[in-house]
Parts: structure tokens; C-alpha cells; sequence
């Protein structure tokens, strides 16, 4: 009898063999679990919070526009200079797990659609 660690181990291996869209669905899963997880670490430091910053104005969704915001351009850290610690943390996270993924799609984007551009991705010293 296979246990559940093996079970699914076996449908992630086949999903994931299924070839390039199967790969973008779990990196869109995994952006939006990010997302969720680190809009829920923001909400815990809002709770936990005390100071009286632009976040108190805010409603749910924005903090989780926020956190999308900061994710998908980590330029947008600018928005917590004056906030506390904590905001900033969430930030530098926020930055940094936005930019891992979108690293990993950057590479599938190359790595699966560049060989069918008929080679433009190549430089002009490839295969000298």
C-alpha cells in the first residue's frame, strides 16, 4: 500500500511531466500562496501593531494589493520607509519571493518558448 507522501509525490511527477503549461500553473500557484502567506504575515503585524501609519486607513484587499504590489516590484518597498520594522520585513520578503519566482518564470519563458524562435535567442558566438 503507498502512503500519501508517495501517492502524491507519483501525481506531481506526472503533472509536472506534462510539459510547459503544467509548469506556469504551479508557479502561478506557488506567486499566489506567496501572496496569500506573506498579505496574512502583513495583516499579523497591522493586528500586532500599535503606530498610527497609512496601513490603519487601509482595508484587507489593499495590504494584499500591497503585498502584490511589492512582490511583482520590489520598488514598491518605498512604501513602508516610515513604517515600522515589521512592515519593513514583510517588505524585504514581500521583494524578495517576488523576484525568485519571477526569476523561475523568466527562465521557463527561455527555456521552453526560446529554442521554438528559431534560435534568436542565441548570441552571434554560439557554436564558433
Amino acid at each position: 500500500m503507498a502512503t500519501f507522501n508517495e501517492k502524491f509525490r507519483y501525481r506531481f511527477d506526472n503533472f509536472m511531466a506534462k510539459g510547459g503549461k503544467s509548469i506556469f500553473i504551479s508557479l502561478f500557484v506557488v506567486f499566489l500562496a506567496g501572496l496569500i502567506l506573506l498579505a496574512g504575515i502583513r495583516l499579523g503585524i497591522y493586528g500586532a501593531s500599535e503606530s498610527q501609519s497609512d496601513e490603519r486607513k487601509m482595508g484587507f484587499f489593499g495590504k494584499v494589493y500591497i503585498t502584490f504590489l511589492q512582490m511583482t516590484d520590489p520598488g514598491n518597498m518605498a512604501q513602508d520607509v516610515n513604517s515600522s520594522t515589521g512592515f519593513k520585513i514583510e517588505a524585504i520578503l514581500a521583494g524578495a519571493v517576488g523576484v525568485v519566482i519571477f526569476f523561475d518564470a523568466d527562465w521557463f519563458n527561455h527555456h521552453f518558448f526560446g529554442s521554438k524562435n528559431g534560435g534568436a535567442t542565441q548570441g552571434p558566438f554560439e557554436g564558433d
